[in-house]
């Protein structure tokens, strides 16, 4: 193995850095960051309560004649580029999920929400995605099983399901029981149910060195999905809200107030990062509380994140009130992670 191909792999083990953000890190920087809310992207506390979004049921019920359910070795990463996600209307189920697009981009892809990092896997290493796919008329349970099934005729480690907070998750790894090498396939399949009668699947694609890089990125990407029933709807205040989050995480984690200015109240109070570090952050929920589901007058968000897959996991905490129909921060302030 060649010495630029040891490099790369260290990058992307790390979290798809590259040389050239690496040298940038080291610079000051002006530029905001670029945040997008993957299909209405927040982890939000009222889901039951209010509801989110008004949709129309447009995935297929069923998986398309002679189509495969699962695969794990197709794809290819081809020409990388950074794709602005937005709301599609024709044969799709809708969800959300967060994306940091300083460092993945996201694309549909044969129905599917396929979601890669903006450096491209090195030849010859293992596919690196998060792939999001819809299945109806199924239950969690037998599309596990269907799951484990499939895992075993292409990896040699198929480890026990688990089941955690409503979900099953797969696991399984070209190696043995004590390991596998640095450059062996993992694949991790997280099944959650839809809430009408099917199942999202979630299938993450790396190579076992960038379990702590990439694969943590697609874990904590996978925390903030949510799915949208079909009868949903979004309440004027709380599209507003999630607006103004745009722009504030982005001013947060960039340290570039310039956009934000007009979303800051007078006495607002700001204790955050005091450098740019949007292309290191990653986001496992975005949780929403608000004083009421009617017409708040007041909001706390509560943003769980980390800036390297050694950390444990911190908040970034923002108070907002409605102010003259505009939402404004109060409050923007760090809660550290605590050890252990």
């Amino acid at each position: 193995m060649n010495g630029s191909l040891n490099e790369e792999r260290l990058f992307l083990a790390v979290g798809a850095a590259d040389p050239e953000l690496l040298e940038r890190s080291s610079r000051a920087r002006t530029a905001p960051a670029v945040w997008k809310w993957g299909l209405f992207a927040a982890c939000i506390c009222l889901f039951c309560a209010a509801g989110l979004l008004a949709v129309r049921r447009l995935f297929p019920v069923s998986p398309p004649e002679g189509r495969e359910i699962l695969s794990f070795t197709n794809g290819d990463a081809g020409v990388l580029h950074l794709m602005d996600i937005c709301y599609e209307e024709t044969g799709r189920e809708e969800f959300f999920l967060y994306i940091n697009e300083e460092r993945y981009y996201g694309a549909w892809e044969d129905g599917s929400y396929v979601i890669r990092p903006i450096t491209p896997t090195p030849e010859g290493l293992p596919e690196c995605d998060l792939t999001v796919s819809h299945w109806g008329d199924t239950s969690m349970k037998e599309t596990a099983e269907l799951i484990r099934s499939k895992m075993s005729e292409t990896y040699s480690m198929v480890l026990p399901p688990e089941e955690y907070a409503g979900q099953i998750t797969l696991t399984a790894y070209n190696g043995t029981e004590s390991g596998a090498e640095w450059d062996a396939a993992n694949v991790r399949i997280t099944v959650t149910d839809d809430q009408e009668g099917g199942v999202f699947t979630l299938t993450a694609r790396f190579f076992t060195e960038a379990a702590e890089g990439l694969g943590a990125d697609f874990a904590g990407m996978a925390d903030t999905f949510r799915p949208i029933p079909a009868d949903s709807v979004v309440p004027a205040w709380l599209e507003s809200l999630r607006e103004a989050l745009d722009t504030l995480l982005s001013a947060a984690f960039s340290n570039n107030w310039t956009e934000a200015e007009n979303l800051l109240a007078g006495d607002v109070r700001i204790s955050s990062y005091q450098e740019d570090v949007s292309d290191q952050v990653s986001i496992s929920a975005v949780d929403i509380s608000p004083d009421g589901v009617e017409d708040p007058a007041a909001a706390v968000v509560s943003v769980r994140h980390r800036l390297s897959a050694e950390e444990a996991y911190g908040y970034l905490i923002i108070e907002l009130s409605q102010i003259n129909g505009q939402w404004k921060a109060r409050l923007i302030e760090l809660e550290p992670a605590v050890p252990g």
